[in-house]
């Protein structure tokens, strides 16, 4: 099976939580959680296998990423 990756950015809200998003500057990103830092770049697979603090499978995050452009998380994930 091939794995198709992405790259994405991760962001901290200063309200709390985290954001994936695949705009570098973050952008996208609701800017009534914000504002938002930079926190580190990660790849992700839609094949790989689950990431801890992460409320779904790496196949969802994976295409919630690519059709909507960023997906809000735990605020654990970043800590990875």
């Amino acid at each position: 099976m091939h794995n198709q990756f992405l790259e994405v950015f991760v962001f901290t809200a200063e309200k709390g939580g985290h954001a994936i998003t695949k705009v570098k500057d973050g952008s996208n990103l609701p800017k009534d959680l914000g504002p938002w830092k930079f926190q580190k770049t990660m790849r992700i697979g839609e094949n790989d296998a689950p990431r801890i603090g992460a409320d779904m499978d790496s196949k969802e995050m994976y295409q919630r990423v690519s059709e909507d452009g960023y997906i809000l998380q735990p605020s654990d994930l970043a800590e990875q």
